[in-house]
């Protein structure tokens, strides 16, 4: 059930917000697992997997900031 409901939602995003927000959403998936599992499963994290949040992060941050160029206005 929870991989169709990941389907559904990933197929009808798009059509309410944009392309990169979904992708920024997406890209924050594995971050959120990682998060979750330390907190409420009391898993060990390992120094790969905060590197690799880590990079994820900036990663976002650098699409969030970075300016849209060529990209026309939606009304």
């Amino acid at each position: 059930m929870a991989m169709n409901s990941t389907a559904l939602m990933t197929s009808e995003a798009p059509r309410c917000i944009r392309a990169n927000t979904v992708s920024i959403i997406g890209a924050l998936g594995p971050v959120t697992a990682i998060v979750l599992g330390y907190l409420g499963l009391e898993e060990i994290v390992t120094p790969l997997q905060i590197a690799g949040t880590a990079l994820v992060l900036v990663d976002v941050v650098v699409i969030r900031l970075k300016p849209r160029t060529g990209a026309s206005k939606a009304s």
